[in-house]
């Protein structure tokens, strides 16, 4: 993020034709109208280095991890902007409040150097359906709440098998389903691999997977 001053600076760079660099590591690759080119002095680069390494007078980096970028683009107008890139799977006991949901939500991305601004959905199983923990906890993001059944579930231990790292007969014998957290997130983002692998605490399990824009999933 960037405040209102170094936006408007970054803007008066593009309008006075100087040399613009952008970064994308994560969020929708189609932000740029395909029929306009972009400007002569914007150029997108591949690697964060080669834009670090640049005479780029402002830097348009967009991304959803929380790596520091002010000693690598000291020289530079820094502008971050945090596309809603991330799924956070879920799985909780019924009745567990939304502060431990929170707690466990904000602790697991902080660790894993993510960005809170870029949850884009919280998933979870069909069984969870009414848990007010979870959907306080959507609601207090602003992203939607989203639920597979267990068949689809199971599913995705069959079919990306090396995506899963926990399968718990427990839950199978309890409820139908071999997991919920880690296949949830993959499905709902339509992506192959998580970002962070399950994570668990007594009563609340989570699993973040970044959004694949090309085909993630719109369930229900």
């Amino acid at each position: 993020m960037a405040g209102p001053t170094v936006v408007t600076r970054a803007s008066a760079a593009v309008i006075n034709g100087q040399p613009i660099g952008v970064w994308q590591g994560a969020g929708e690759p189609g932000w740029w109208p395909h029929e306009t080119p972009l400007p002569e002095n914007i150029t997108v680069y591949r690697a964060l280095d080669d834009l670090a390494a640049s005479a780029c007078a402002a830097a348009l980096i967009i991304t959803d991890t929380l790596v520091p970028l002010d000693t690598l683009l000291a020289d530079k107008i820094l502008v971050v902007y945090r596309p809603r890139s991330l799924i956070a799977g879920m799985g909780c006991r019924r009745g567990v409040p939304v502060e431990e949901l929170e707690s466990l939500l904000a602790e697991t991305l902080q660790e894993s150097d993510l960005s809170i601004e870029c949850l884009a959905g919280i998933a979870t199983a069909e069984i969870k359906r009414g848990e007010r923990g979870l959907e306080q906890l959507a609601e207090r993001h602003g992203v939607p709440l989203s639920f597979f059944p267990a068949e689809e579930l199971n599913e995705v231990f069959e079919t990306n098998p090396d995506a899963i790292t926990s399968k718990s007969e427990r839950a199978h014998g309890l409820v139908g389903v071999w997991g919920v957290a880690e296949p949830a997130a993959l499905l709902t983002a339509g992506a192959d691999e998580l970002l962070v692998t399950r994570k668990n605490t007594a009563r609340a399990t989570i699993a973040i997977a970044r959004k694949n824009f090309a085909s993630a999933g719109n369930p229900s």
